[in-house]
């Protein structure tokens, strides 16, 4: 779980919110076009957002494969890997061949990058639990560290997303295969869909099917792993307060699921999640992030389609929220007060003998004291009173002195 992120990089933050637009509006396109899958839509995004891996699972013809083809091929120039595993799939299928050549000259086995999964920007794993557990073992150099060695061969692989589907309850295999949970765990989201429960949006899903319906939008694979760069390897998170109040989400959440017997939340995924806090503030165009942020770590945390688990998940971490912001904007009350306290002893006051050759001076210090104040804005209503008085004070001091000004020309 070691960082590579650093806080000295400098974003083209007009270009991330450029980024950030299309991808909202993608986002909002595939949820029109695909009714009943707004959890998987934004688990998808979010995916591609941190360079994480999305499961979905679910009753089969459900649409999953659909969804996911019409997600990638809005993103232009991405080379994708996809294969439909079965019991039989060999690890030559997804990691290619050995070069013949090299064999038969050299003596070794060497896999060309050209082969299989390496140079793949995305790729789709259908009916992944059908593989066998050896191949999926596989799979995790790939997907985790991005990395494949094999003897003295080691290769960086290029993946930002897989996105894996299989009509088994992931849940169930594992128990079945304890081997299993390490590559399930290798998912940060997972999702479950059924059938559309909805009579409109069944009529939708046919109006969809008849016309072909694609979504318009459409976003380059430079512009997402460019924004996705911001995301993983740069430090939005610096205030050490964000860290407690982020510590106090973590851990409300793992005892409301110790109470209710829910999955355990590991320290990997809760440090994985804190890119979701990131990865919310970068798809609303900002590099800041602010508290509301955290309540993006609910995709991860929570299965997607498990509306009573995400609801449950706001009671609990909403109140720890609004309880930060209350405290924050407390804090920075008290640093205004202490500001426009420090503006108002520092105000230049306007005795009836003060030269006339220092008028012009004193206007401009008036002046200059008034836009200060002027310039903070208040978050609370004592704040704004306060700052109300202090402005009406210089405001009749600017006038006495244009007064006086006036009455000698």
């Amino acid at each position: 779980m070691q960082s590579t992120k650093s806080p000295t990089v400098t974003w083209d933050m007009t270009r991330i919110v450029e980024i950030a637009e299309k991808l909202r509006a993608l986002r909002e396109e595939m949820i029109s076009i695909f009714p009943e899958r707004s959890h998987l839509i934004t688990q998808a995004i979010f995916a591609l957002l941190t360079r994480e891996h999305l499961l979905i699972y679910g009753t089969f013809g459900a649409g999953k494969t659909d969804l996911v083809h019409t997600l990638y091929e809005s993103i232009v120039g991405s080379e994708v890997f996809s294969i439909e595993m079965t019991k039989s799939t060999p690890e030559s299928q997804i990691i290619g061949v050995p070069d013949v050549r090299k064999m038969r000259e050299e003596g070794r086995i060497w896999y060309p990058r050209d082969g299989g999964i390496f140079e793949a920007d995305l790729a789709e794993f259908d009916e992944l639990l059908d593989a066998t557990p050896a191949l999926l073992r596989a799979l995790l150099g790939i997907m985790n560290e991005r990395m494949f060695k094999r003897g003295r061969q080691i290769e960086y692989i290029r993946l930002m997303t897989a996105i894996a589907s299989t009509n088994g309850d992931p849940t169930a295999e594992v128990k079945r295969s304890p081997e299993l949970g390490a590559v399930i765990d290798r998912f940060l989201f997972k999702a479950k869909v059924e059938y559309l429960q909805e009579a409109e949006n069944r009529r939708r899903m046919y109006r969809k099917y008849l016309a072909g319906m694609k979504p318009s939008v459409k976003i380059t694979i430079d512009d997402l792993r460019y924004i996705s760069d911001m995301v993983v390897s740069s430090c939005q998170i610096t205030d050490p307060r964000m860290i407690d109040v982020y510590d106090q989400v973590i851990q409300a959440v793992r005892e409301t699921r110790l109470q209710n017997g829910g999955a355990v939340i590991s320290d990997r995924t809760a440090c994985k999640a804190l890119e979701l806090v990131e990865a919310n503030a970068a798809l609303n165009g900002r590099f800041e992030v602010q508290y509301e942020d955290f309540g993006a770590i609910r995709w991860a945390l929570c299965m997607g389609g498990d509306n009573d688990a995400h609801e449950q998940f706001k009671a609990v971490v909403q109140p720890i929220i609004d309880a930060a912001n209350q405290a924050e904007q407390q804090s920075v009350d008290e640093l205004q007060v202490r500001l426009l306290t420090k503006i108002g002893a520092e105000t230049p006051d306007f005795p009836e003998d003060t030269p006339d050759s220092a008028l012009v001076g004193l206007r401009r210090q008036l002046t200059f004291k008034l836009e200060e104040v002027e310039g903070i804005k208040p978050q609370l209503d004592s704040t704004r009173d306060f700052q109300g008085k202090l402005t009406e004070q210089i405001k009749t001091l600017i006038t006495a002195v244009d007064n006086r000004i006036a009455g000698h020309s």
